[in-house]
Parts: structure tokens; C-alpha cells; sequence
């Protein structure tokens, strides 16, 4: 069994949201729209993004968590921290982690 590396709990959440990655200063502007995804899990440190796209890890990403009765949705800055193909290769999880 391996070790846990997670310094938070997580729970079980299923949201929608829509991220986009931001360009680093410096680097080459990207052009990408939003991607739609839907959160599978959230702890106080992160979360976990299931989506047909893939990210670019240590990419800072915008993203907009949307809650259903709610006109607004809620933005938050994260960093993709790792991504992973699905088995059946039409989709991708994603670790975000929280900035401050």
C-alpha cells in the first residue's frame, strides 16, 4: 500500500466549471478558450478536474466554479499540479492546487 500524499481530506463534490490556463510571463501567449470540465473531488488544498482536455502541469489556470440556484459563478486561481489520460483515452483528470 502506498503512502498518502495528500495533506487534506477530500470529499466528494460534483460541480461544473470552466477553466482556462494563463500565459507565464515571458513565455508565448496561449490561445486556448475555455474548457468545460466537472470536479470529481475538493479538499482545502485542491482539486480534482475530470475534462475531455488536456492541461499542462505547473500551468496557472483560472477557473470558475458555478452551483446550481446561483447567477454567479465563483473564480479561483489554481495550478495544474498533474494530469492523467484515461484508460479509455476520451478523457483526462486533473490536480489543481489553490493559490493564495
Amino acid at each position: 500500500m502506498g503512502v498518502e500524499k495528500r495533506g487534506h481530506p477530500r470529499y466528494r463534490l460534483t460541480r461544473e466549471v470552466r477553466a482556462r490556463e494563463l500565459s507565464l510571463l515571458g513565455s508565448p501567449k496561449i490561445r486556448t478558450g475555455w474548457l468545460r470540465g466537472r470536479i470529481q473531488n475538493i479538499s482545502r488544498g485542491g482539486l480534482c478536474l475530470l475534462t475531455h482536455q488536456g492541461m499542462k502541469v505547473s500551468r496557472l489556470c483560472l477557473c470558475e466554479i458555478r452551483f446550481p440556484k446561483i447567477p454567479v459563478s465563483i473564480p479561483t486561481l489554481l495550478q495544474v499540479r498533474w494530469t492523467q489520460k484515461s484508460a479509455k483515452g476520451a478523457s483526462y483528470r486533473a490536480g489543481l492546487q489553490f493559490l493564495l
